[in-house]
């Protein structure tokens, strides 16, 4: 590992380094890419929406006084989390 001068602010520098740690000059020519933007995919979407919908069906169950609403928000609230983290 050899030290080089920056050619910005000429201090010495780890060639190692990416850029100059004091002015923040780019030593190397950054990475080349093909041009194309990445694409991110999400595989828990349906998980998500599955899970807001029992959520939501158990508020509602829970305001009409029906018998099972805590169970279904709570199940609802577990598959959304799962999509979420998926």
């Amino acid at each position: 590992m050899a030290l080089v001068n920056c050619s910005e602010c000429n201090r010495e520098v780890s060639d190692a380094a990416a850029s100059c740690p004091g002015c923040g000059h780019p030593l190397r020519a950054p990475a080349k890419s093909n041009g194309k933007p990445t694409k991110v995919v999400r595989s828990g979407g349906m998980y998500e929406g599955i899970g807001f919908l029992l959520i939501v069906a158990g508020i509602f169950m829970g305001i009409a006084g029906q018998a099972g609403a805590g169970i279904a928000a709570g199940a609802g609230f577990i598959i959304f989390l799962v999509g979420r983290f998926k």
